[in-house]
Formats: structure tokens, sequence, C-alpha cells
């Protein structure tokens, strides 16, 4: 516990009015601390260390061998160094990853922002109350206990359920006071709500 409170105070995680958790576990960080991400389930045999070869040949440190989601962290924050948006750094590490998992992101330059994508568990967003949610696992957004990767604004009790497919994206954000989220495909174009 003594080391994620040094690493947290060199590298605080992002700070706004959202969060992601994981049971069992802590996010991962990029390198810089400004990108943090939980992943449920794994990238497919031999993607997480040939993924890992070509970010350390791009020149990224990375610490535990074989940590996936450290892995997908440096590459969102990569993603987004070149498009600006977290949404569409995920879409675009989402495209490039193989496996039964599913990633939440958050980035300190969109604190009030939520992304997530699945390419294995169930991924569902509960909206409802002004508050929304995405639970990866097995569970339901109602049933943290057994969910792997938890995300949200909120309790999200009652309204909305939504599951998400393999290739969809999932952006929430508070804008204004309120809550918005949507779903999007892997080009960008809106799903739901």
């Amino acid at each position: 516990m003594s080391g994620l409170r040094g690493a947290l105070g060199r590298r605080p995680v992002p700070a706004g009015t959202c969060g992601i958790g994981q049971l069992g576990g802590v996010p991962a960080l990029d390198g810089a601390g400004r990108v943090a991400v939980v992943l449920t389930g794994g990238l497919a045999a031999g993607a997480g260390a040939r993924l890992r070869a070509e970010l350390r040949g791009r020149g990224h440190a990375l610490g535990r061998a074989g940590a996936d989601a450290e892995v997908v962290a440096h590459l969102v924050a990569e993603a987004f160094s070149s498009c600006g948006e977290l949404v569409e750094a995920v879409r675009q590490v989402r495209g490039a990853l193989a496996g039964e998992f599913a990633v939440l992101a958050v980035h300190a330059d969109e604190p009030d922002t939520v992304v997530g994508a699945g390419g294995g568990p169930p991924l569902v967003v509960a909206a409802g109350d002004g508050e929304v949610r995405v639970v990866a696992g097995a569970a339901g957004p109602e049933d943290g206990a057994g969910a792997a990767v938890g995300a949200g604004l909120g309790a999200g009790d009652g309204g909305e359920r939504v599951v998400l497919g393999s290739d969809q994206v999932v952006l929430v954000r508070r804008e204004s006071g309120e809550v918005r989220w949507e779903i999007t495909d892997g080009r960008g174009a809106v799903v739901a709500p």
C-alpha cells in the first residue's frame, strides 16, 4: 500500500467527478500518470507481449511484465496525444486489441469523462436519475459485488440498461451539471441512446 501511495504522490490519478475502479486491484497508469485504465479479462495470447515490445521500441518505459492494463494505458495515452479526444483514442486502441476483455479509461485532460469498450465480458451501461454507471463482468450494474470492473458518475439506479456489442465504445461525460452518455460503433457512428 505504501508503494501505491508513493506512486500516487508522484503521479496522481485524474481528479474529477468521475472514477474507475477494479475489484482486487488498482487502475494501471501510463508513464506520465495522465491515463488510468482498468481491464477485465485479457488480451489474446501473445498480443500483450507483442504490444509491450512495440511500445518499448517506441521508447515507452513499462513496469510490470505481463500487465495488459498497463499496455492499454500506454496505447491510449499515445493515441490521445495524436487525436486529442479520449473516446477516439479508446476507439483506435480497441480496434488494435484482440482477446476477451473489457476496458475502462479516464484521462487527466478530460476529468469528467469515462470511456469504455469491450471485446468479451459484457459491458453494461445503466442510466437513470441523472447518473450513469458502466460495469463489466457477469454482474449487472446494481450488483457491484460481482463486477470485475466498474466506472461511473453516480449510481445509475433505475432507468435504461444497455449491453455494449464487442465493437462498440461508450462515452460517459458530465456536461453543465448533467451526465450524458452515448454508444458508438468502431467507426464513430452513434448507436444509442
